[in-house]
């Protein structure tokens, strides 16, 4: 009889053990299970966080540059060009400053020290257009694939300005200096000193669009 008492005893004791160890290990998986679910939570709120924070910067962004392109088409209105190539010339400026790193205030102070905005202008060396391109121009700049997809002359706004401010990228990009890039721009050479006044002329009109564009552009 106290034999069986005692294996009994010692038999409720294992049992005892063998659940408290369970309690025991659940009560860790337990914790760490809720640590785990805390750290993600914060991780999970900072990601909210971060995410709101840039879809907040892409809206303003937008905004900004709505805000900008309806000032750009307010500037346009005023030269002699149509509502439609406004529209267009507008789309096409903001496009290629964006892919060619090119200020729209620079690009609209070179139209406007080349043509003053007259799409027809034909110079006596033979420029054309908006951004008064020279036929070599032009045709060096027929292979750019957003050229290709369209057709016609270098009389077209949207296609003049592509080529011009395509043309305008890779002087940059070489040279490194807006100076360099004028000069060359409005005589073939780097000989600053004897563009000076274009030049002058040119950075002056960039710095009134820029203001005008909200001083960004």
């Amino acid at each position: 009889m106290t034999v069986i008492l005692k294996e009994a005893h010692e038999e409720a004791i294992r049992k005892i053990k063998k659940r408290s160890f369970k309690i025991h290990v659940l009560g860790i998986c337990f914790t760490f299970l809720l640590s785990l679910f805390l750290m993600c939570g914060k991780v999970i709120l900072k990601i909210e966080k971060d995410l709101a924070k840039q879809s907040y910067e892409v809206v303003k962004s937008h905004i900004i540059e709505m805000k900008a392109k309806l000032k750009l088409l307010e500037i346009l209105r005023t030269k002699p060009i149509s509502i439609g190539h406004a529209l267009e010339v507008a789309d096409v400026v903001f496009e290629e400053s964006k892919h060619r790193e090119i200020p729209i205030s620079m690009a609209l102070a070179i139209i406007n020290q080349e043509s003053s905005y007259r799409n027809s202008v034909i110079s006596e060396k033979g420029a054309r257009g908006l951004m008064q391109l020279m036929p070599g121009t032009w045709n060096q700049y027929m292979d750019d694939p957003k050229l290709k997809k369209e057709t016609g002359n270098s009389h077209i706004p949207t296609l003049n300005i592509r080529a011009g401010m395509a043309y305008l990228g890779d002087l940059i990009k070489k040279e490194k200096d807006w100076n360099k890039v004028l000069s060359i721009y409005v005589s073939g050479n780097k000989d600053i000193d004897s563009n000076q006044v274009y030049i002058k002329q040119v950075f002056n009109k960039a710095k009134e669009y820029s203001e005008e564009l909200g001083g960004r552009w």
